[in-house]
């Protein structure tokens, strides 16, 4: 069995997500023998134990792919071609490519020839080397470029075994024109971990508030226009640190990449104040530790409000993509969202009063609903794992 996704990239939702997915196979399957095909094999198996294959291997072409311009565009094809035989003789020896959660069907900063392609390239591989194919618990969209929505549907249209981890992912996939009437909505993976609520804090005297930073620079995330929208997303950003600091807020800056480190930093840096915290996040886990003795969560990364609900906490979504809106409706906290190119702090700061107003029945709210998600992903998970190994042979 092999799980695939962009693992080994610095994001810490891939990495819960992979974490997920192997503590399922390892749970209901332990005789299994597991390995990845993610975007850095060696930092992968550093985190996480598990040997791996890179998506972008094109076997012996891959000497092909470096030097200059002009040789790397002469020389595309025959490391495209090398690529897509690496793959498939890859998976000739695989009965089940497993890609376990994240955001695999959107285009957020990715070419057509990026993610798009290698998604396409794998599952067609999967296909060719008659190695069964599941798609559990993904996000999909919004797929912007129209190559890039040609290449995923195209990829999924490969799938075995398909589940979205919300009801906007289906709804976008079949306005693709993919029948989704044998797809299911499951919870996201994450939410099978096996992690527990953090105790609820000890001193309600002060506000605890854990602000997650991202690196947003727009959906492409490139050119003049990408610095722009960069900047006033710091600069509200600067500004809303610095009124909930004026309210006495204990401050925590959260992020959910290696990438955001640098922003939250440079919000820091503006506050010049020694009680703002900026925590050195470098796993899920780390992020949920940073959550555990904070009220609410703000935050634009999507598993940054996952790991505010594992933790119990009640969020306040400031949203970059719609399945921020589908998540928060699932968690019981509807209508505490803005948008993150559009948002104002005032706005931000009302959500924050309406979550303060209700937080005892939010925070109950938060938790059963948690609770639920988690009972429900590892049911299903086990349901389709055991289907697999009855119907596979060994994994």
């Amino acid at each position: 069995m092999a799980l695939f996704g962009l693992f080994g990239i610095g994001n810490f939702g891939n990495e819960a997500s992979l974490a997920a997915g192997l503590e399922a196979v390892a749970r209901e399957l332990p005789g299994a023998v597991v390995t990845t095909i993610s975007t850095d094999p060696g930092r992968v198996a550093g985190l996480h134990g598990v040997p791996g294959h890179a998506i972008g291997d094109a076997g012996p072409a891959s000497a092909l792919a470096g030097g200059g311009r002009l040789r790397r565009v002469a020389t595309r094809p025959l490391v495209e071609i090398g690529r897509w035989v690496s793959a498939v003789r890859h998976l000739r020896g695989i009965d089940l490519l497993l890609v376990p959660g994240t955001g695999i069907l959107d285009d957020f900063g990715q070419r057509p020839t990026q993610l798009p392609l290698d998604v396409f390239r794998w599952s067609v591989a999967a296909r060719l080397a008659a190695c069964r194919l599941a798609y559990l618990s993904i996000g999909a969209g919004p797929i912007n470029h129209p190559v890039s929505r040609r290449l995923m549907r195209a990829a999924l249209a490969q799938a075995d075994v398909c589940s979205y981890r919300d009801d906007g992912a289906r709804a976008f996939m079949a306005s693709l024109g993919r029948d989704t009437s044998d797809d299911e909505v499951w919870p996201d993976l994450v939410f099978g971990l096996e992690r527990t609520p953090a105790p609820r804090r000890a001193d309600p005297a002060s506000l605890g508030v854990a602000l997650g930073v991202m690196d947003y620079r727009g959906w492409q995330g490139r050119g003049d226009e990408a610095e722009r929208i960069h900047r006033a997303y710091l600069d509200k950003m600067t500004d809303l640190a610095r009124r909930l600091r004026e309210r006495g807020c204990v401050l925590r800056l959260v992020i959910g990449d290696d990438a955001d480190l640098a922003p939250a930093e440079a919000i820091a840096a503006a506050l010049a104040d020694p009680d703002v915290v900026v925590c050195r996040s470098g796993a899920f886990d780390d992020v949920l530790a940073a959550m555990a003795d904070v009220d609410v969560v703000i935050a634009s990364r999507y598993h940054n409000l996952v790991a505010a609900l594992i933790t119990g906490v009640p969020a306040v979504s400031i949203s970059y993509a719609p399945k921020n809106e589908q998540l928060m409706e699932m968690a019981g906290l509807g209508g505490r969202c803005e948008q993150i190119e559009s948002f104002r702090v005032d706005a931000v700061l009302d959500h924050l009063d309406d979550v303060l107003r209700d937080r005892e029945a939010l925070t109950s709210t938060v938790r059963e609903r948690t609770d639920a998600l988690r009972t429900t992903v590892r049911s299903r998970l086990a349901v389709f794992l055991d289907g697999h190994a009855a119907g596979a042979g060994p994994a």
